[in-house]
């Protein structure tokens, strides 16, 4: 069962989002008898800061000072989030731990989910703020290297609240699966769908019968959706609309696995492209 929550954040507005469903989830358990740890954290990019570069005769003196500047810039904006997020918290009463750290975001946030049962980040958060506009470096990597199981969601609230799980009988799916189950989110989640794409319909059928049949031994009931197909994402995102989804569960899906490719193939369009929150381990 799902007792603690590691929620890293920063100041982007997919970390907003992000913050109300650690919110959301810790009420929901907590309504439920169990209640939540919530650890939010905020990391401060130094190595990225103060990492060497190439500067003209005489110039290291200007580096020093932007550094400076920058390390500043970037623990206060760091603050002023664990601030807000601490106001958030104690309107909606949900009890939270406060973190600031220095160092590789990915390093500070793969030891502190270490106590953690779970991690919820937005799939755009940008840990390296003050060094770079692009997103999804780090959470890639956390992908990746699935420190804890993560829930990635995404910048807006979903429209649905069904969950949806993508089976296709590969390892990382049925790690997935299990944890979603372990952690205790199916008493949470709303309707479970299955749904399994494949360019044959029998094998599709097969597919969603097996995994339902595992979910029924854990009590949990759900409605199945083969898919004959070969595009996968498409597919899925098809399926998650019409059962109105709101958490789609998945692992490696197909012969590109999701931690392998996080930034290549089908993989990337899905994840990309969903508006979804993806439990993901």
């Amino acid at each position: 069962m799902l007792r603690s929550i590691l929620f890293p954040l920063d100041a982007t507005e997919a970390s907003d989002y992000a913050g109300e469903t650690a919110i959301q989830l810790s009420k929901k358990f907590d309504e439920k008898g169990t209640p939540i740890h919530l650890s939010a954290l905020g990391v401060v990019d130094r190595p990225g800061i103060e990492r060497p570069e190439p500067t003209p005769m005489g110039a290291g003196g200007f580096k020093e000072k932007r550094d400076h500047t920058l390390l500043a810039d970037a623990r206060e904006k760091i603050s002023n989030s664990l601030k807000n997020y601490e106001a958030r918290c104690k309107k909606a009463r949900v009890e939270c731990e406060f973190l600031q750290r220095e160092g590789d975001p990915e390093e500070q946030i793969t030891d502190a989910a270490l106590i953690h049962d779970a991690i919820v980040v937005g799939k755009e958060t940008n840990f390296h703020f003050e060094t770079s506009e692009s997103t999804g470096e780090t959470v890639g990597n956390l992908i990746r290297n699935h420190p804890r199981p993560t829930l990635l969601t995404p910048t807006i609230a979903p429209a649905g609240g069904n969950t949806l799980i993508a089976y296709d009988a590969s390892i990382a799916c049925s790690h997935s699966l299990h944890f979603w189950l372990l952690l205790g989110l199916p008493l949470i989640g709303g309707d479970v769908h299955i749904v399994s794409v494949d360019k044959d319909h029998e094998r599709a059928t097969g597919l969603c019968e097996e995994a339902r049949s595992f979910l029924a031994t854990h009590d949990v009931q759900a409605k199945v959706h083969p898919v004959e197909s070969s595009d996968v994402v498409s597919s899925l995102l098809e399926v998650a609309g019409k059962v109105a989804a709101g958490t789609m569960v998945m692992g490696a899906y197909g012969t590109s696995g999701l931690k392998a490719a996080f930034f290549g193939s089908s993989t990337k369009k899905l994840i990309e492209a969903s508006p979804y929150t993806l439990f993901i381990s």
